[in-house]
Parts: C-alpha cells; structure tokens; sequence
C-alpha cells in the first residue's frame, strides 16, 4: 500500500541473517520431516489430498500442506486445535481480496483457486520437530478425520 515502509529493522535484520547462515541446515532437517510426515500420512491418502512431489521438483517445506473436503476443513483444523495442534488455513485468494475485488473480479472467476484455498490445512512443519511431535500430528489427525 501507499506510504509504508516495508524494511526490516535492525533487530530482525539481524535475525534473519543469523537464519539465512543455516539455511541449508534448516532445508535439510525440513525435508527430513516432511519426508518422515509423507510416509505416515500415506495411510490417510484415501481421505485426504497429500502434497506431490513430482520428478525435477526440490522444495523446501517451509509450508507443509494437506487437503480435505471442503465440507470438513474447518471440522479438521478445529480438531487439531483441541489436541493442541497449530494447524489452519493458507491463504485467501487474491482475487477475492478487497483489492482483488476492486480490480474486478469476483467469486467464482477463478475456481480452482477458490477450491483450493477452501480444501487446504496447512499442518506445523519447522526444522525442530521431533518424530514424536510428527507422530502426535498423525495421530491426531486420525482420530479427528
């Protein structure tokens, strides 16, 4: 938006070059968790929409995201919530934001993103989770599901 001010202070500035000296470590323990988190989640396939890595493809999970019916979404994150679980919704589409809305465009124009956002849970994944942790996330997500 007009007017602001969009750079770091000195403080986080800081922060994040202390973050990007580990940069590899983080990727390398991300993947590692996310890898372990694929492998557990492939007993839910049947139920949920897990992420796809395809060949040529290297990401960085620095989002680790799952699918659902868009009927139970918001049933789902609840439901990790109560089990102490940070897990929520991604993101809005662009389109259906207030600027989206004032350049034009409207509900139902783009309808795979409007699915998608409305199918997504995105689940904890930092580079320090323990496999217990991803274990409980599994878990819980059983038992709510």
């Amino acid at each position: 938006s007009v007017g602001r001010r969009l750079i770091l202070s000195d403080i986080l500035s800081a922060i994040a070059f202390e973050q990007i000296k580990k940069l590899d470590e983080i990727t390398r323990l991300r993947k590692k968790k996310a890898d372990y988190l694929l492998q557990k989640l492939v007993k839910l396939s049947s139920k949920l929409i897990l992420p796809l890595v395809t060949a040529g493809t290297d990401p960085i999970w620095h989002i680790f995201a799952i699918r659902v019916p868009r009927f139970v979404r918001n049933k789902l994150i609840w439901g990790l919530r109560s089990y102490g679980i940070e897990a929520s919704f991604h993101y809005l589409p662009l389109h259906t934001s207030i600027m989206g809305r004032k350049l034009g465009y409207k509900v139902g124009d783009l309808p795979v993103s409007e699915e998608v956002a409305a199918t997504l849970i995105r689940l904890p994944m930092y580079p320090r989770l323990k496999k217990s942790e991803l274990d409980y996330i599994v878990a819980a997500l059983e038992k709510v599901i």
